[in-house]
């Protein structure tokens, strides 16, 4: 979902007006092709259970984020375009784990076609949307047992929900407190992920789920993850944001390869990851700090991750990750 106000004054207007007419016209729309879809094709055959569609790229948090949802889903698909040394790390990690009905492919993919990738490789019902700098809280088991009574034998659906956007320490939440999206859906053969375009800001460029329009919407409230995009290293949010703004085509274009962008364009980065206005993290509102993130509170993390990461030794010796499950 378009956060309105990171968009310029005469953008403003534009996109409200398209968000709203598209949700009520989209709602009114849905609401006629659901039922009939339904009707004159019937579900598509998945095996029940829920996928975690996970994509990563050197992520730090890679090993909390995927310990928070390993006993809620059925399948792991994950699709990791890390280099050394995270893709060990990675490796390694999953092997100790022995998550269930895993899917991994190291491939060096831009996000929405890791997306596209791993939506191809679901083989169940619904799909959950991960990426490994979210870190589930406790109540993610609530959204396993909501999507396991709706109709998901007849009709179609994404869900919505807020994750919450911690600033440059776990104890604060920036001001752009929730990012809402659909994180979970039904897998369907026409569902996929597409590479969209915003006006003419190159901020405004992302990847988005293409939902059918025989899909149902579901939005809730509840907070299900916490977002740590901008609790890194500053070194890693200086990559994270510049390989973003690398698979916007023209870019790709203009400097024909990544050393030289990244080269390039880092010093001006650098410059605008200061910490922007935050407000304290109250758990009476967003609920306890998920248990794989309490050992890190009142840390910052360059002192969680301490290490220069272009180093061979890297993450992997900086910390110890969550431990493997129990054999049962």
């Amino acid at each position: 979902m378009a956060r309105v106000k990171n968009y310029r004054p005469e953008d403003r207007i534009r996109l409200k007006v398209r968000r709203y007419l598209g949700h009520w016209a989209g709602a009114a729309a849905r609401s006629v092709v659901s039922p009939l879809h339904a009707l004159t094709r019937g579900r598509e055959k998945f095996l029940p259970g829920i996928s975690a569609n996970v994509v990563t790229r050197n992520d730090p948090w890679f090993p909390e984020s995927i310990a928070s949802i390993r006993t809620h889903v059925d399948q792991f698909v994950i699709i990791d375009s890390s280099t050394s040394p995270y893709r060990e790390r990675n490796e390694r990690l999953l092997q100790a784990w022995n998550l269930p009905d895993l899917v991994y492919r190291h491939q060096s993919l831009d996000i929405f076609e890791a997306r596209r990738l791993a939506t191809s490789l679901t083989t169940r019902t619904w799909a959950l949307r991960w990426d490994a700098d979210i870190v589930a809280t406790a109540r993610i088991s609530e959204l396993m047992h909501l999507a396991a009574g709706l109709r998901s034998d007849r009709y179609y659906y994404e869900i919505f929900f807020p994750l919450v956007n911690v600033g440059r320490s776990l104890d604060r939440v920036s001001t752009q407190t929730y990012q809402v999206e659909a994180w979970m859906y039904s897998s369907s053969q026409e569902f996929s992920h597409r590479l969209r375009r915003l006006f003419t800001d190159e901020a405004g460029r992302t990847d988005e789920p293409r939902i059918p329009l025989f899909y149902r919407k579901l939005y809730l409230n509840s907070v299900y993850g916490i977002h740590l995009a901008r609790f890194m290293p500053t070194s890693k949010l200086v990559e994270k944001r510049l390989h973003y703004l690398w698979m916007t085509p023209d870019v790709k274009q203009k400097w024909g390869n990544y050393e030289a962008f990244y080269a390039n364009m880092r010093p001006q980065i650098v410059g605008t990851l200061e910490e922007g206005p935050s407000i304290p993290y109250d758990e009476k509102i967003f609920g306890p700090l998920p248990p794989e993130l309490q050992p890190y509170r009142g840390r910052t993390p360059d002192e969680i991750f301490p290490e220069p990461e272009d180093q061979a030794s890297g993450i992997a010796s900086t910390r110890a990750p969550p431990s493997p499950p129990v054999a049962q």
